[in-house]
């Protein structure tokens, strides 16, 4: 009896350990896969800022610089010249930008018959400040403070920013009242290059109001001949008196 309890209760014990032994999971076999983290899609970078495209052609970049070559205007005013003269080469000299600021030169590509003017544009930058066109200049030629207008293919207007300045944007002065086509800020610095040029439209100009239509001439009434006075007759010729005949005195002649 007491063999028999004994083995009993040994069976009783072990049922519960094999139970046991089985609910445990296997570690290895619980432990889940490492996960990978999900891939960031990488965004599309925004289409380039340049060329914009103004009214009167194409902004094509804006760069920096410390110093521009600039006409000696000093010396042509003392020598009588107050405009330029396209048929002399005019004195140059090297113009420094003004402590604290860097000079920005905005390049232009005109379209065919337009022209782009000294106070067409601003540059803006930081927060709320502007700097107004200081000169300008022909393709690679010096800088001209006298020039207000030009209309060569390539021209460049000559800006001053605060240094240290990262992007700039262009507007319209606003004496013109213009607005320009929504753009992001240009960047001030390394300048995408630009191969070939865009085709791009010459914005018209607003057509001219038509004259009135001049009026019809009235026809004047036609004059009536005045008539013509009848001619007087000529005056009678009054008759000539005859001769008076001496009185007879009674006294012989001869």
């Amino acid at each position: 009896m007491k063999r028999w309890f004994a083995a009993l209760l040994a069976t009783g014990l072990a049922i519960p350990l094999l139970w046991a032994q089985d609910a445990v999971p296997d570690a290895s076999a619980a432990t889940p896969a490492e996960t990978q983290p999900e891939a960031v899609p990488v965004p599309e970078p925004p289409p380039p800022v340049l060329p914009l495209r103004v009214h009167c052609g194409q902004l094509v970049k804006v760069e920096p610089a410390t110093s521009v070559t600039a006409v000696d205007v000093t010396k042509a005013i003392e020598e009588g010249k107050f405009a330029p003269d396209p048929g002399a080469l005019p004195s140059t000299v090297q113009r420094d930008a003004p402590s604290g600021e860097v000079f920005a030169v905005a390049e232009f590509r005109l379209s065919p018959d337009q022209s782009v003017g000294k106070t067409d544009f601003v540059l803006r930058f930081g927060s709320d400040e502007q700097s107004d066109c200081l000169a300008m200049a022909e393709g690679t030629d010096a800088f001209d403070e006298r020039l207000f207008e030009l209309k060569k293919s390539t021209v460049r207007l000559l800006f001053s920013v605060r240094e240290g300045t990262t992007s700039v944007s262009l507007a319209y002065a606003p004496t013109l009242q213009v607005p320009l086509p929504p753009s992001r800020s240009i960047p001030f610095g390394e300048q995408p290059v630009v191969e070939e040029p865009m085709p791009v439209e010459p914005v018209a100009a607003p057509a001219p109001p038509s004259p009135a239509p001049e009026p019809e001439p009235v026809a004047k009434p036609e004059a009536k001949p005045e008539p013509k006075p009848e001619p007087k007759p000529a005056p009678k010729p009054e008759p000539k008196p005859e001769p008076k005949k001496p009185a007879d005195t009674g006294i012989p002649l001869f």
